[in-house]
């Protein structure tokens, strides 16, 4: 059973009333030729980036500081 909503670890009613929360926050699917550049330009707005992709090669690409393309 979970707890109601009202409970004291309710999540908030808005991201940032969350305590964990730094600020805007963009999530991109894909790090090609779309999904790189516009978490590029979301982050030079100051945004966080949280970018994921099905396919760990390109992954290791853009940790390593490189495009995958």
């Amino acid at each position: 059973m979970h707890p109601p909503l009202n409970a004291p670890h309710a999540i908030p009613a808005k991201a940032a009333d969350h305590p964990l929360a730094v600020g805007p926050l963009a999530v991109v699917g894909g790090c090609g030729h779309v999904g790189l550049p516009l978490a590029l330009a979301f982050a030079r707005k100051g945004h966080a980036v949280d970018l994921f992709d099905t396919s760990p090669e390109r992954v290791a690409l853009v940790n390593s500081g490189r495009m995958p393309f």
